[in-house]
């Protein structure tokens, strides 16, 4: 007797959660939130991104050291100057919607490790964060991030950061 209300108390738990899932992470409207991306593809130029939750994007691209160091002290590298820079004004909304877009795209959550042969060969996004205080870093190659990563820098490029 026990068995049978056991498995009708499990078929009401399963049919009340059915409906029932993971709420989407909202990021919050701190202005101290902040991604910060380097962007290194397979071909062409890298390029480092700092979105920053007050309302502003920091693009830089080329292949200077400075790209992917800003305190590189790599004076006499031959592609020093090789680089873009550009400082976007935006409205702190516009800045969390991207920030929102990549949360929804998996940034924070765990990724496999990179193959060693992964750099050079295949897109590979280095990734810094705080969101709502909680602070993350890790490499990725992720297609929907990378592909994200794309978005925002053609973005940048066409209608200044606008999401």
């Amino acid at each position: 007797m026990r068995l049978p209300a056991f498995m009708l108390h499990l078929a009401v738990t399963a049919a009340l959660c059915a409906g029932c899932a993971t709420p989407p992470v909202q990021v919050g409207d701190s202005q101290l939130n902040w991604l910060l991306v380097t962007y290194q593809p397979a071909k062409g130029a890298q390029c480092t991104i700092n979105l920053v939750g007050v309302g502003y994007i920091d693009f830089v691209e080329g292949s200077s050291p400075l790209v992917s160091d800003a305190f590189s002290t790599d004076v006499g590298n031959d592609r020093w100057q090789d680089k873009y820079q550009e400082r976007l004004g935006l409205q702190p909304e516009e800045i969390r919607v991207w920030l929102q877009r990549f949360v929804d795209a998996g940034l924070g959550q765990r990724h496999g490790k990179l193959p060693k042969d992964a750099l050079g060969n295949r897109d590979v996004a280095f990734m810094r964060a705080s969101i709502d205080f909680e602070k993350m870093a890790w490499v990725t190659d992720d297609p929907e991030l990378i592909a994200l990563v794309r978005s925002l820098v053609k973005s940048i490029k066409t209608n200044g950061g606008r999401p």
